[in-house]
């Protein structure tokens, strides 16, 4: 194991191992290809929530700088999600970097990150009371980190994390647009929780901030039936 191994991308590598097993034994039995062992995963499909990440900078020495700092603190993201909120929600990374046009800034690169929320948990929940997944504790934890940035003061507005919670209608929707050339726009689609470098936009996240998401939204979503 590495320091990167979480029990997250433990437990995610275990299942593809699985998985793949699973496969080549139905194609030794000549009931799938060898085609079907090397198709895609279908993670822009799998889950019903997703949350986005996305860095912009003005010039593409920044982004790129940018870019860096954050794949170090995306690192223990997923950490932390482990330590305050793995009753409520399983994060299911995507290890691609997606490059996308941004109406307002010249470089602008997504990760996205598919959640799996919890139903049952030990908590006992009141009979006719509607539940909501609170994940603002993690997410106040990573942008005080990411806000942290050693060269954010000397490029001061030439920079910004928009963080989004996307529904996969929204999801959907944004991957068209990309594939056909469209440029986005910050309320083109899903739901922003907060910005981070460009002051024009209020900088991190208070602690009064919240990203919640309610059961009403889970069942509608059909998440129930969906897994990681």
């Amino acid at each position: 194991t590495t320091t990167t191994v979480t029990a997250t991308t433990m437990k995610i590598l275990q299942k593809e191992l699985r998985r793949g097993y699973k496969m080549v034994q139905h194609v030794e039995l000549v009931r799938a290809h060898w085609t079907d062992v090397y198709k895609e995963a279908r993670f822009f499909t799998r889950h019903r929530h997703y949350l986005e990440f996305d860095f912009m900078a003005t010039t593409e020495p920044i982004h790129a700088a940018w870019l860096a700092w954050g794949r170090q603190q995306l690192q223990g993201l997923v950490q932390l999600f482990e330590t305050m909120s793995s009753n409520i929600v399983t994060l299911r990374p995507w290890p691609e970097w997606v490059d996308f046009k941004d109406a307002e800034w010249p470089f602008a690169t997504a990760i996205f990150l598919g959640l799996h929320l919890e139903r049952n948990t030990g908590d006992s929940q009141q009979e006719g009371k509607r539940r909501s997944f609170d994940l603002r504790e993690p997410i106040v934890k990573f942008l005080e980190a990411i806000s942290a940035w050693p060269e954010a003061e000397r490029n001061a507005n030439r920079f910004e994390l928009l963080i989004k919670h996307m529904r996969i209608s929204e999801l959907e929707h944004w991957l068209e647009n990309r594939q056909k050339g469209v440029a986005s726009t910050q309320g083109s689609a899903g739901t922003a929780i907060q910005s981070v470098g460009n002051q024009a936009r209020g900088g991190a996240m208070g602690s009064g901030a919240q990203l919640s998401i309610t059961e009403e939204d889970v069942e509608q979503s059909g998440l129930r039936e969906c897994s990681l």
